[in-house]
């Protein structure tokens, strides 16, 4: 499963699970996952490196 975000764009994914892309600077982007337990990761990567 591909998904292709903007700038600060979600999606989710089996009605629970969100997904956000936030571009931080031109090489960063936040990727955070979020899941209706309450569970959520967050992680930073250069925008290289997320692809």
């Amino acid at each position: 499963m591909q998904f292709v975000l903007g700038e600060q764009e979600s999606v989710v994914i089996d009605n629970s699970i969100t997904i956000t892309v936030e571009e931080i600077s031109e090489d960063e982007v936040c990727l955070r996952i979020d899941h209706p337990d309450g569970v959520s990761i967050d992680r930073e990567e250069e925008a290289a490196a997320a692809t």
